[in-house]
């Protein structure tokens, strides 16, 4: 049995979006001041929001937490790549949270954690809270029938 995760980036994405309506409001504000530079701008400024869209929808296929019979495997990196395995019994801690936003778009951020704060804790910050909680559900009946 193997389950993959992977990262949703909504927030950002949200985020992103906002910024760019409030550079096009200010573009229309400015736009005697800036002459024939506002078409430009703006032209300018979707062009890099697109841009931004595309680099986080290939980032998210970059990071994934896959549950493997005797662990789970964290992956994650673009041009660097870098694995982690996690035994079930070595995890101790998973915790999930969510701030205002995050609850608005039904994400949050996963920590799994094992004894003594590892140096590579899995730590994914826009995760649905549906698969948070399948994989909680997951380690946690893995961790009972360890013991």
């Amino acid at each position: 049995m193997q389950k993959v995760i992977h990262p949703n980036p909504i927030i950002k994405s949200v985020k992103a979006i906002i910024i760019e309506a409030l550079i096009i409001i200010l573009l229309i504000a400015f736009r005697d001041f800036l002459k024939n530079m506002t078409i430009g701008l703006a032209v300018g400024s979707a062009a890099v929001l697109i841009a931004y869209l595309l680099v986080l929808q290939i980032k998210k296929k970059f990071e994934s937490v896959i549950l493997e019979e005797g662990g789970l495997r964290y992956k994650r990196g673009l041009l660097t790549q870098k694995e982690y395995f996690l035994p079930y019994n070595k995890i101790t801690e998973t915790r999930y949270s969510q701030n205002i936003v995050q609850r608005i778009f039904g994400s949050g951020r996963l920590v799994i954690d094992t004894p003594g704060g590892s140096d590579n804790p899995i730590d994914i910050t826009e995760v649905s809270k549906a698969d948070a909680q399948e994989l909680i559900t997951l380690i946690n009946n893995k961790n009972i029938r360890k013991q």
